[in-house]
């Protein structure tokens, strides 16, 4: 693995940091401080801030040094946590990740110096700084007076200042190094509290011929003189918790020939490096008794070339046992310990390109079809259900399922990414509308096909600046209203009837309709004598240009956002329904549908079509009798079950392919689930059976069509259209409460 490599992956863990730290600052704002959320936060940045020292990232590490600080007066005391603080700190979140990026690209980042002033002021690290800078001039200042004690003798004193001595085991794992931690930054850091002595424990170390990469061989046995207590020592390892073995004893002195002084063992390294005693490869690894004692020093050696490069050891993709990173093992004899091969073989992670997987997921859809297809000619050969052959099929169909699961995980990611950005798109809102608004996550563990990650970007960047700068009132407004000062905005996620459905919701004034069709018949979008219903009237945000705004801003006013969205959400095949309370708020859904996928499909026949109903969206089903039928109004239909009014969806004369049914009670009913919008009952002819289908997108292939989610292949070939239940459900008109209800027999 290249040095490259190893910062990509420093990134990737970036990103997973920076997330948590969102994350636990917004359960701090919201819920209040709790230690260990806030210790949480504080690893995250503590990480960064020793990865980035490990590349030599000096402005990140400049940064994230200050808003560790800030965070440990916080962890210190929780009762520092105030609204000023944690706004402070939630900018800080987004100067980091700024910064961040700017080291992942190359390019120079901005000047962190005014925000990192404020955090200083903020939590009173600048004063912290003066009162060292104090004693520092104070100590500068001092004038030394000499005093003749005349010959005192000897008194005993010891050579070594007098201090506690304590004796370190540190074996440091593979996952230590490909996180770009160098053992040597720990030493240095250890040096500056005493007298340091470094033993290099290369017992593990193999032959060269077997050593590996992906390994971590070496351990390391230190002796340090201190007046420092143990938490100090442990304090310089807490970043490294868990990604080494680590023994910390206190002891008495250690003996002369227990290792050489840091400075001599760094000497020993650069003497090394220069040339002399490199080892034969066939010594590398041997027990140190059998190695000439003009061998030299192999360790030293892979060390200090490996210090040349910048790179501290080995990378490797381990991860190691927990329990393993914090042992005691004071009473264990050493050589015991050097006897012992520790086998830390975890999961481990590749980069694959996003085409490959896309390939291996197309395959797999063609792999479902041929079963089915193989299903369909071994029904029509006649063979029975304990026939060899059907027994075989019935092998292959799990093997198909358990590998199709796999598959599909592969591609499969949560949306909490994309909805941690939303986050400062609020603040950075709040920040130029003068407004105050929180975030609220529901379902951002969500899966989404990763080809629809990227395009949800845009449209809820819209959606979330719309929500706050015309949605969110100002705090006074609010107050006068009985409102909290704070705003929220709650973004969900959910899965439904084979659709992702994410939501948008704020608490601020909902939409002024009145205002909203006296722009659009300022702007000629509608006539003046038009009759809108409430729905038309809120659909008009999405029209092109419009825009409530009476002037234009960085944020709004040009009538371009939801026009973005609908055209994005459209080109994504989804759909964008809107639904506002004035005074209390509005709902912005969007429905998008399935990709590349497998699902477990219902095989429905309806006026001579094969349709298909994912399994996960009926509820049940039943045939109906004479007498389960009401009539609701002239011509819609509901059906009485388990206590509850269910409407009659006839499904064929909702497509559009079939007259207009008479006699109800020919045909099964399956009552489907249409996510918020209710139930209904689809009326068909028969049902055939169930089986996986693979989703192919109609609107990639032909355009979109309205209550169609998506097109399958069947095992005989066939197309079939997959329903889109959620659609269906909410655009059929019968509504049960508003009615008289009259039985209907026969």
């Amino acid at each position: 693995m290249s040095l490259d490599d190893i910062k990509e992956t420093f990134f990737a863990e970036c990103a997973d940091q920076m997330a948590e730290l969102e994350t636990g600052l917004h359960e701090i704002q919201s819920s209040g401080p709790d230690i260990d959320t806030v210790n949480a936060v504080f690893r995250a940045v503590h990480s960064i801030k020793g990865g980035a020292g490990a590349f030599g990232f000096s402005a990140l590490v400049s940064f994230a040094h200050v808003f560790e600080n800030a965070l440990d007066v916080i962890r210190n005391d929780l009762n520092q946590v105030n609204e000023d603080r944690m706004d402070l700190l939630l900018r800080s979140v987004d100067v980091l990740s700024d910064v961040i990026e700017a080291e992942r690209t190359g390019s120079e980042p901005d000047d962190t110096s005014g925000l990192a002033n404020e955090l200083e002021t903020a939590f009173g690290l600048s004063e912290a700084a003066e009162e060292a800078d104090d004693e520092d001039d104070a100590l500068a200042d001092f004038a030394p007076v000499m005093i003749d004690l005349g010959d005192l003798g000897d008194l005993g004193v010891p050579d070594t200042p007098a201090g506690r001595r304590f004796h370190i085991s540190f074996a440091p794992h593979a996952s230590l190094y490909l996180k770009g931690h160098d053992p040597l930054r720990f030493f240095r850091e250890l040096a500056d509290m005493g007298t340091l002595f470094v033993t290099c424990d290369s017992a593990d170390l193999p032959k060269l011929s077997e050593l590996s990469p992906d390994e971590s061989y070496l351990k390391w046995q230190l002796d340090l003189e201190t007046e420092s207590a143990r938490e100090d020592i442990e304090a310089v390892f807490d970043w490294v918790d868990g990604e080494c073995a680590l023994s910390i004893e206190e002891t008495g002195a250690p003996a002369a020939d227990d290792g050489a002084s840091l400075d001599a063992f760094l000497q020993s390294l650069d003497e090394t490096e220069s040339g002399g005693g490199i080892p034969d490869i066939d010594d590398f690894g041997q027990d140190p008794e059998t190695v000439p004692a003009d061998a030299g020093n192999p360790v030293a050696d892979l060390i200090g070339s490996l210090e040349a490069a910048d790179i501290a050891a080995p990378a490797a993709q381990a991860e190691p046992d927990a329990e393993a990173g914090n042992s005691d093992e004071g009473s264990e004899d050493a050589g015991a310990r050097a006897g012992k091969k520790e086998v830390k073989k975890a999961s481990q992670t590749i980069r694959v390109e996003s085409e490959k997987v896309d390939r291996l997921i197309n395959l797999m859809g063609e792999l479902v079809i041929n079963q089915a297809m193989l299903a369909e000619r071994i029904g029509q050969a006649g063979f029975g259900n304990a026939s060899p052959a059907a027994l075989a099929l019935v092998e292959l169909q799990n093997l198909t399922r358990e590998i199709q699961s796999g598959v599909m995980a592969i591609r499969a990611q949560p949306v909490k990414p994309v909805f941690m950005r939303m986050s400062r798109i609020i603040r950075e809102v709040c920040s130029a509308t003068g407004k105050k608004a929180m975030l609220e996550l529901e379902g951002e563990h969500t899966e989404v096909d990763t080809t629809v990650i990227e395009g949800l970007i845009d449209p809820l960047t819209h959606m979330i600046r719309n929500a706050v700068d015309h949605g969110i009132e100002d705090p006074e407004t609010r107050q006068s209203k009985g409102k909290p000062t704070h705003g929220t905005v709650k973004l969900s996620a959910y899965h439904s009837s084979g659709r992702i459905v994410i939501e948008i919701k704020d608490d601020g004034a909902g939409i002024n309709r009145e205002r909203v069709l006296n722009k659009a018949i300022e702007k000629g979008i509608v006539a003046r004598d038009a009759k809108l219903s409430d729905d038309d009237i809120d659909n008009l945000i999405f029209a092109a240009g419009f825009s409530t705004a009476e002037t234009i801003t960085d944020v709004s006013g040009r009538g371009v956002g939801m026009d973005v969205v609908r055209q994005s959400i459209q080109a994504l095949g989804g759909r964008v329904n809107i639904s506002s309370e004035p005074g209390h708020g509005s709902l912005f859904s969007m429905s998008l549908p399935l990709t590349l996928a497998v699902l477990d499909g219902m095989i429905v026949k309806e006026a001579g079509q094969t349709l298909v109903l994912p399994v996960s969206a009926v509820l049940e089903t039943a045939t109906l009798k004479p007498g389960d039928v009401y009539t609701i109004g002239k011509n819609n239909r509901v059906v009485k079950m388990r206590n509850q009014l269910i409407p009659i969806i006839d499904v064929g004369r909702q497509l559009g392919f079939a007259d207009k049914r008479t006699d109800f009670t020919k045909g099964t009913i399956m009552v489907v689930e249409g996510g918020k919008n209710g139930m209904g009952a689809f009326l068909v002819d028969s049902i055939e059976g169930q089986q996986q289908v693979v989703i192919k997108s109609l609107e990639s292939n032909y355009k979109r069509v309205p209550s169609i989610a998506a097109a399958t292949i069947l095992g005989n070939g066939q197309i079939a259209l997959i329903l889109d239940c959620d659609h269906i459900v909410s655009h059929q008109t019968s509504d049960p409460s508003d009615a008289v209800i009259q039985s209907m027999a026969g």
